[in-house]
This record gives C-alpha cells, structure tokens and sequence, in this order.
C-alpha cells in the first residue's frame, strides 16, 4: 500500500474517530512530540541552543571585543550569560519597565562594560503605555490585545508608562558601532524593534553580525508573521532559521513556518563562514 493511501486513512480516521478518547489521547501526544520537535518554549540557556550560539559567535573571534544588545532584558538573566562566556563583551541592556530598569542598574552598577538603558526600542521613538505583569513579569508587553493571553489571566497588571526609540537612533548615539549580536525577547514587538534598525540593517558596514529573535503565539496580538521577519532581513543578504540545541536549522520560508510555536530564530549573512558552524554546533572549534 503507498504511503500516500496510508496517510489519508491515517486522517480520515481522526476526522471521524476525533470524538474518541482514544483519538483525544493520542492526538494530546502528539502535540507533545510536536512541542519537543520544535524545541518549543524551552528556555534552558545551557540546553536549548543559546549557550552554543553564544559560544559560537565568541569563538570565532576570542581575542575580539563582542557588542551586544539585549533588547527587552528584564532582570538581565541573559545578559548574565552572556557574561560568563565573555566578562568583557559590551552589553547594552534594554529594558522598557521603569521599575525593572532601576533594579538592572543597581544590579549592574559597577560592571563598566555593560550599560542599562531605561527604556525599550521601537519602530519609532514616541512615548507608550506598558502592560507590565507584576506576577509572571517576563511578559510583560506594549501591546494591549497581549494581556488577553493565557499567562495574564489571574495576573496583577499595571499600565505603567514607557519610552521607546529606534535601534538607529541608538546607534547613531554611539558613533556607529557594529553590533556583533542584537538579541529581541520583547513578547511580540519584535518586528517593530527590527523596522526600527531599517537604516542600520541598510548599511553592509554596520548591518548587525547576528541577530536573534523570539518568535511566538504573542506576535498574534501585534499582527506580525515570521513571513515579515523574512521579508525584512533577506534582501540584506541573512539566512534565518530557527534555534535548535544542536543548531540553526536554516531554510527558506514556507507559509506552514507561520505556526507560532515559542522558539527563537536566528538570522546571519548567509556567506559568514560562521553561518555553517552555528547550523551544526557539533562542529564547533
């Protein structure tokens, strides 16, 4: 029998069998194989293929200063990581609550090489209001449908006001520097934070060396796709790809990519001769 037969069958029996507890269960394990598959919300830094990025982009160039941004940094748990595997990389911490800003400072104060600034960036610069979640505080958002969301029922929810600019507007303070890593967890701004880097990502002198991104369920509310993203950065010569614990599984878009599962992508010039290493961590060094 052709496997083409098999799985039709395979399907029509979920359609008519969906009521089924038998059907309910298997298809609940699915959805976990499919969470695993996806490496899905998994936010061990060690496990999950950050670390392995970060080491990678560090090896390249050990003797190298590193500049990074981390834009929407809250308590500065991966700026803290990224730390361990380069005390002296530049970090300039983004973060947009102005009461987790000021906690970040006075954690920070001190390191000289990493520099808190107390407001979030945008596609431009303007004055916001904030939807900060006082209970689970790394979801907090811009976006006023995000509070709908699962993690917010129940919560504490303050409307505090924000401050954003634009990544080029940022860039230009610092007499353009190159970022060597621009890292978003911004809970479904990312997009926004991307247009706001339209001049810099313009320019093949300064364009970032790699970028990551969270990609999640919470780009719903904002009206954004991963299809944007790749609009965006393909013309400025990146390779994207989602974020495994091995690797970068780099591919082009499909309009089956849009699934919203919660993960990070990462994209690079697509002939950086580090673009092959972080595809296979395990050829790393």
């Amino acid at each position: 029998m052709r496997e083409g037969k098999v799985g039709f069958r395979i399907r029509r029996f979920a359609r008519e069998h969906r009521r089924s507890p038998l059907v309910r269960r298997i298809a609940r394990q699915c959805e976990k194989f499919l969470f695993g598959f996806f490496n899905e919300g998994f936010f061990d830094f060690d496990r999950n293929g950050e670390g392995a990025l970060v080491a990678a982009i560090v090896g390249e160039r050990p003797s190298a200063p590193l500049l990074a941004f981390d834009v929407g940094a809250n308590r500065g748990e991966w700026t803290k990581e990224l730390l361990s595997r380069k005390p002296d990389a530049v970090v300039y911490c983004f973060e947009i609550v102005p009461s987790l800003a000021r906690e970040l400072r006075q954690q920070f104060a001190g390191v000289a090489n990493v520099h808190v600034c107390e407001y979030g960036l945008s596609s431009t610069s303007r004055q916001l209001d904030v939807f900060w979640n006082k209970t689970l505080e790394t979801t907090s958002a811009v976006d006023p449908a995000r509070h709908e969301g699962d993690f917010f029922i129940g919560s504490e929810i303050v409307r505090v006001d924000g401050h954003v600019k634009t990544g080029d507007a940022v860039v230009a303070s610092l007499s353009h520097p190159r970022i060597d890593l621009l890292k978003m967890d911004v809970e479904g701004h990312e997009m926004e934070v991307l247009y706001g880097f339209r001049d810099t990502l313009g320019s093949a002198a300064f364009r970032p060396r790699v970028i990551q991104f969270e990609y999640a369920d919470t780009w719903l509310p904002a009206r954004h796709t991963l299809r944007e993203a790749y609009a965006l950065l393909e013309p400025f010569g990146y390779a994207i790809g989602r974020l495994y614990p091995d690797g970068v599984d780099f591919k082009k878009y499909e309009s089956r990519d849009d699934h919203f599962r919660t993960g990070n992508y990462v994209a690079i010039a697509a002939d950086h001769p580090l673009k092959e290493k972080i595809a296979r961590f395990g050829h790393v060094g």
